[in-house]
């Protein structure tokens, strides 16, 4: 037998529904050995400027994915029914394929949570439906998914974390004596003071992938809270303003931040780079520019910590919750976060 084959998937793909139905009997015909691996598009799309899947976006590309697929599925004698909900969240479901490609039955679990989003139009993302599924698996449903929501905790010692630390004094003791971000940019700011250090973020950071996602996780100890993200955009606004100011506090000479307008993650996939001052902010470019010519010798004077003045207020191709819930709420033609 060869190397193994690993087979990348994500819950929500179409045209991974078709893989996931033949790909273990052609891989047992040529005898090669099958690695499930299940993954998440969504934060990739996140990094790519989108808030959808790109079938959506692009309606035509949509329409014909669509027809081909339902094409294919009667070619392969497969069950087809367009799910009225699309794409579907498949972090649950990749969770508990983590738990079952270890003990060998991911297989069977992934090709039943597929069958029931293309087939029969279930909703994967709900506990309830995966117990469902579980258990028609003759599998503890119960165990299992408790399972999955810890697995993070119980593969933490394996990550050998310590021992990829950087060898910079005070880097380990601001993890081990709960000091953070500040003590952390404090200690490499301090080894390396030739060398300027920032924070960029929109004040809400969000969507599938953003910061608030992994806040309402470290807020709850629960990895299944990053579907909930915007529950945490308040508090990790209030959070990451103030860890960014008592870091300047303690790293006045050679730190800065940025906080823009809205709810995007990064700045991946817009211009706002080039143009955008909402909030009284300086572009993001014009900022990294003064920040790129300050140096040992002197800061530029446009190298300043920026704080929007608007923050709430979400731009174009922002994410948001839908249906809306709160903090996100209308006001008129924009949408905005409200914090009380």
């Amino acid at each position: 037998m060869g190397d193994p084959v690993h087979f990348w998937y994500e819950f929500g793909s179409t045209y991974s529904y078709l893989s996931v139905m033949r790909i273990e009997a052609v891989a047992d015909a040529a005898g090669a050995e099958l690695v499930w691996r299940p993954f998440l598009l969504g934060p990739i799309f996140a990094e790519q400027g989108w808030n959808d899947s790109p079938f959506n976006i692009y309606p035509n590309k949509g329409r014909y994915m669509w027809r081909d697929l339902e094409r294919l599925c009667e070619e392969q004698g497969l069950g087809f029914k367009r799910p009225s909900v699309f794409p579907r969240n498949g972090l649950r479901a990749a969770r508990i394929a983590y738990i079952a490609g270890g003990e060998g039955w991911c297989g069977e679990f992934t090709r039943a949570v597929f069958f029931a989003n293309f087939a029969e139009d279930r909703e994967i993302s709900e506990a309830g439906v995966l117990a469902e599924i579980l258990s028609d698996l003759g599998r503890d449903a119960a165990a299992v998914t408790e399972a999955s929501t810890e697995f993070l905790n119980n593969e933490f010692s394996n990550w050998n974390f310590v021992a990829n630390l950087p060898d910079i004094p005070g880097v380990l003791e601001a993890i081990t004596e709960g000091t953070g971000m500040p003590g952390y940019t404090e200690a490499v700011a301090t080894e390396f003071p030739d060398t300027n250090w920032a924070h960029y973020a929109t004040m809400f950071d969000g969507g599938l992938g953003g910061q608030t996602g992994f806040y309402n996780i470290m807020l709850a100890d629960n990895p299944l809270l990053a579907l909930d993200w915007w529950d945490a955009s308040c508090a990790f606004g209030e959070r990451a303003l103030s860890q960014s100011e008592d870091t300047f506090g303690v790293v006045p000479s050679n730190y800065r931040y940025y906080f823009g307008t809205g709810s995007r993650h990064t700045m991946w996939g817009n211009d706002k780079v080039y143009d955008d001052t909402t909030g009284s902010v300086p572009t993001i470019v014009d900022w990294v520019n003064a920040m790129l010519a300050s140096g040992p010798d002197g800061r530029d004077e446009d190298w300043t910590n920026v704080l929007c003045t608007n923050c709430g207020l979400l731009l174009e191709d922002d994410p948001s919750p839908e249906p809306l819930a709160p903090p996100f709420e209308q006001q008129g033609g924009d949408v905005v976060i409200v914090c009380e």
